[in-house]
């Protein structure tokens, strides 16, 4: 009976430990612009590649899809641009009070 309720026991523990695993979060354009920075710095490998997006906590694969996505959408470009332009200007504004 002790075996049997051991077992059970452990099992529980798997079942809530797998369950509560966490679920990967999707990638926003901030997180997607500063990845895409750091890859430039790169050689452009993929193992670079996928080095630089496991470092911000994202899969390569992620990191593709929202690439295909912002290629084929022109608002998505439009809100990156206009996310370029805003860390432009707040480097600019850093510059002056130094």
């Amino acid at each position: 009976m002790k075996y049997l309720t051991l077992c059970a026991v452990i099992v529980l523990a798997l079942a809530l430990a797998v369950s509560c695993k966490q679920a990967p979060k999707d990638m926003s354009l901030d997180d997607f612009l500063k990845i895409q920075n750091e890859i430039i710095k790169t050689d452009l490998t993929p193992e670079a590649k996928d080095k630089v997006v496991t470092k911000f906590g994202y899969t390569l694969k992620q990191y593709d899809d929202l690439d295909e996505k912002v290629k084929g959408d022109p608002k998505l470009q439009e809100k990156l641009g206009e996310i370029r332009l805003n860390m432009g200007k707040n480097k600019d504004i850093k510059k002056e009070f130094e």
